[in-house]
């Protein structure tokens, strides 16, 4: 039998004011060793700044990929299965490629105005 892993989603939002921020991400996934992880994060209040994070069981977050623009995505220090995008300035996306039982973990995605 494969080994499945648990993906577990998460949100924080930096920054933010107002009745009208959305602010949304992948909530979990479940796949099996060697499948394609794709998380997304959509915020719409503008922000030039988004992050992502790995946070492993018992652990501090770690920095995987950050953005200031579309333009220019910066990894952290992750693995090379690990690629992320930025089509508009609301979306962040990551991708885990293929996954492996060590990417079990909470991915948070955040914005900011500014670092």
């Amino acid at each position: 039998m494969e080994m499945q892993i648990v993906w577990c989603m998460a949100i924080c939002l930096l920054g933010a004011k107002g009745a009208d921020v959305r602010f949304n991400q992948t909530l979990s996934l479940v796949l099996e060793r060697g499948k394609i992880a794709d998380l997304h994060c959509e915020q719409n209040i503008n922000h030039d700044y988004m992050y992502w994070y790995q946070q492993h069981q018992g652990k501090g977050l770690h920095l995987i990929y950050y953005s200031y623009d579309t333009a220019q995505v910066e990894p952290g220090n992750i693995s090379e299965r690990f690629t992320a995008v930025r089509p508009q300035t609301q979306l962040f996306q990551l991708k885990i490629s293929p996954v492996k039982p060590e990417d079990s973990a909470v991915y948070f995605c955040s914005s900011s105005l500014d670092t």
